[in-house]
């Protein structure tokens, strides 16, 4: 099988079908080929067992609204490359 046909699991309640992919072995191929092909071809996906506590995630998720709520002339300040 080609190395890029690895399954992507998939939440199957949900519509839009982001791929879900495991990292509790992130050093595993199929991780790697999971990731290139959720990114490339869907876009999204949704970790599991990567071991970021639940904390440091919520923090991320206020700042980024934060910023998001913010003027368009002042998040043009902090430009991305």
């Amino acid at each position: 099988s080609s190395t890029n046909s690895a399954p992507i699991p998939t939440n199957q309640n949900n519509d839009e079908e982001i791929p879900i992919i495991d990292l509790s072995n992130p050093n595993n191929e199929e991780v790697a080929i999971q990731l290139w092909n959720a990114a490339h071809n869907v876009g999204f996906f949704t970790l599991i067992n990567h071991s970021i506590p639940q904390d440091q995630i919520d923090t991320l998720f206020s700042l980024s609204e934060q910023f998001f709520d913010l003027d368009s002339e002042i998040k043009h300040k902090y430009p991305f490359d």
